[in-house]
């Protein structure tokens, strides 16, 4: 049964607190939550002068002066946004308060952050369990609702756990760990209509794929005539060693001193795959490259199998038409990577003035043969068919798969950040994915020849590097191949490596760009990405 909470609950100091906003602290209030709200790492728009910040919507939920606010940022060059900012409003000298996570302070009360607050956090698994309902202080229509699935009780509910703990560094979202129950993402920045992260989780929720956080509960904001915007998702804890990012970049930079001579493996990406059905062969990567040849494996295993949950199974309950396949026509996707290309070369053009010894050689010897990337787009265009379009995770990496040990669990469904939420909901080829988590790969080679310079033979250590990328390469597109053997969601071969070919480039034009306009010192190694592509 639902249960609604009117702002009628609000605290006397909170009370306190808006009038003086109205009267003469709204200036300064609101100069306060610009000042905390545009550095953080979840504010999405930082290129852009903001005109200034202001509450939009507040929810008072039970307590003492706890509220969960919605944020309006508004933008000197026209247009707005709005953040979901947990607030705690308290009078001066209150002692649950860390001065550290204050906001705006005044001689009648303090506004501080209700994220790092362990009172706000956990008074919100007990409006799960009720299903609340929680107007808008002065809004009428506009309300907080809370709802649950069957994960929520299956995996204890509101049942005494630890307290609520902040997790890690920011991101473009804020989770909360509930002991090792459930896991609360705050979805910072507000769409109307459910995140990809939500419409995501549920269907794999849905169809059983167990590779997946379950989603066990999700607040949304309901406005009249708006679609309701997601909040933030409550998903069942998942007990692992950290991120793959951590475990695959720590397992080669151990190994790359101390492995043999490095271990060629020849052909194209999918012909080194296929010739894993060697037992020999495979075992031979085996043995050279350590446990992460079978994990590698597993890894694509899993990939294919999320793809199958998202393309499959039009019986049960996703949203109309949101993962029904299509069609994949080639050619606009052709078009987009020619576009892609222009800017990116105008992009080095401009860099190379910056860049210094072999990382400007590489840029010359890319603007030097620009042309020879055209016949990617245009092989490309000229095939008939490629494959299946569908949902796919969007930004796909080793940062976004738990490592258990053994085993993986995919999470972060939200996609590019950049994107809008239209195309964070767009259906493109799988194949997108699995050039995502190739191109991570790379990345992870990179991290351990960084490690390595000046303490090993650069020659020997990028050739054991290499060797090592294309053996983990091949088992990972093996596993991932394997798990879609016999479905309609991949292309004939020869169209295959062309689309997968063309999702390594347009990966490595993005991270190029990146890395010029962030980590100049990261260059080297989309460089290195792309030209590697003319060998494949």
């Amino acid at each position: 049964m639902n249960s609604t909470v009117s702002s009628g609950s609000s605290t006397q100091v909170a009370a306190l607190a808006f009038a003086a906003f109205a009267r003469d602290g709204a200036l300064s209030f609101a100069a306060a939550l610009s000042t905390f709200v545009t550095p953080r790492r979840w504010f999405r728009s930082k290129s852009r002068p903001v005109a200034g910040v202001e509450p939009d919507r507040l929810y008072p939920l039970p307590g003492e002066g706890l509220w969960m606010a919605c944020v309006r940022v508004r933008y000197v060059d026209g247009g707005d946004d709005q953040y979901v900012v947990p607030l705690v409003i308290s009078a001066p000298g209150d002692m649950s308060v860390n001065a550290k996570h204050e906001i705006f302070v005044n001689d009648t009360f303090v506004v501080s952050d209700g994220a790092e607050n362990p009172r706000l956090l956990g008074a919100l698994p007990a409006l799960f369990e009720a299903g609340a309902e929680i107007e808008a202080r002065g809004v009428p229509g506009s309300k907080l609702s809370f709802r649950t699935l069957p994960a929520f009780a299956a995996h204890g509910g509101t049942s005494p756990g630890a307290p609520p703990k902040l997790l890690g560094a920011e991101q473009t979202n804020t989770s909360v760990a509930f002991g090792d129950r459930f896991l609360l993402k705050i979805v910072r920045k507000l769409d109307d209509g459910a995140s990809p992260d939500l419409e995501m989780g549920e269907r794999l929720t849905v169809r059983g794929f167990a590779q997946t956080p379950a989603v066990a509960g999700v607040i949304e904001r309901v406005e009249p005539g708006h679609e309701p915007a997601t909040v933030a998702i409550l998903s069942v804890f998942v007990k692992s060693q950290g991120d793959a990012w951590g475990a695959v970049t720590g397992d080669v930079t151990a190994w790359l001193p101390s492995s043999g001579d490095a271990l060629a493996l020849d052909g194209g990406l999918l012909e080194a795959a296929q010739a894993l059905s060697d037992p020999a062969l495979e075992a031979r990567g085996s043995a050279f490259v350590g446990p992460w040849f079978e994990l590698a494996r597993k890894l694509g295993q899993r990939t294919g199998e999320m793809h199958r949950a998202l393309a499959e199974g039009q019986g049960d309950q996703a949203p109309s038409e949101a993962f029904v396949p299509e069609q994949l026509a080639p050619g606009p996707f052709a078009t987009q990577l020619e576009k892609d290309l222009a800017s990116t070369f105008e992009r080095v053009e401009r860099a190379l003035p910056g860049l210094s010894g072999v990382v400007r050689s590489d840029a010359e010897s890319l603007l030097a043969e620009r042309a020879r990337f055209g016949t990617i787009a245009e092989e490309l265009r000229t095939s008939s068919s490629g494959g299946a379009r569908i949902r796919v995770h969007g930004d796909y990496h080793l940062g976004q798969v738990l490592f258990t040990g053994s085993d993986f669990s995919i999470i972060d469904f939200e996609g590019e950040p950049a994107r809008s939420l239209a195309e964070r909901k767009g259906k493109r080829s799988p194949l997108a994915d699995a050039a995502g988590m190739i191109r991570s790969f790379d990345y992870a080679k990179g991290t351990a020849l960084q490690a390595a310079a000046g303490r090993m033979d650069r020659g020997i250590a990028l050739a054991r590097a290499t060797a090592w990328y294309r053996w983990i390469t091949a088992a990972y597109l093996r596993g991932y191949e394997t798990a879609l053997a016999g479905s309609a969601i991949l292309p004939e071969r020869e169209v295959f490596a062309r689309v997968l070919r063309a999702h390594l480039l347009e990966k490595a034009l993005y991270e190029l760009r990146y890395e010029l306009d962030n980590r100049p010192y990261w260059v080297f190694l989309p460089l290195s990405g792309i030209r590697d592509l003319l060998e494949t």
